[in-house]
């Protein structure tokens, strides 16, 4: 990876330590970028941050892609610390529960997931992380 130092990053959608995210997370902090890492729940939110002490001064800020606030909330927070921002690492994945559920079991789950509102949400989030970018 290329010399991030002095970079600031803004990495969505690390889960646990095998997510992908995690993984790019770990690229980006080693090649010297500071970063921002969001958390999806309360639940999660004990692993991220367990992950992110191995870190070097991360900012850890809640992200629900399905909530239109805290999504907009991002930005501030970043700006206020940060400045702006040099990346985006968008990994969340979202499906409804609903849809999961129903599709538990299928060879092929992608056909019954309503992935127009997936995409949907993926897309209001990175109109959000530009803004916060910029």
């Amino acid at each position: 990876m290329s010399d991030l130092a002095g970079k600031h990053g803004l990495i969505v959608g690390v889960a646990n330590k095998r997510s992908i995210s995690w993984a790019i997370a770990q690229a980006a902090a080693a090649a010297g970028a500071r970063l921002a890492l969001t958390y999806p729940s309360e639940r999660l939110e004990e692993n991220v941050r367990d992950l992110a002490a191995t870190l070097d001064a991360p900012l850890l800020l809640p992200c629900d892609v399905a909530s239109d606030q805290q999504i907009a909330d991002l930005a501030p927070a970043i700006d206020r610390e940060f400045g702006g921002l040099d990346f985006v690492v968008h990994g969340a994945a979202f499906a409804p529960a609903d849809a999961l559920a129903r599709a538990s079991g299928s060879r092929s789950t992608s056909a019954r997931i309503p992935w127009s509102r997936s995409r949907a949400r993926a897309c209001r989030f990175s109109r959000s992380a530009a803004a916060a970018a910029s």
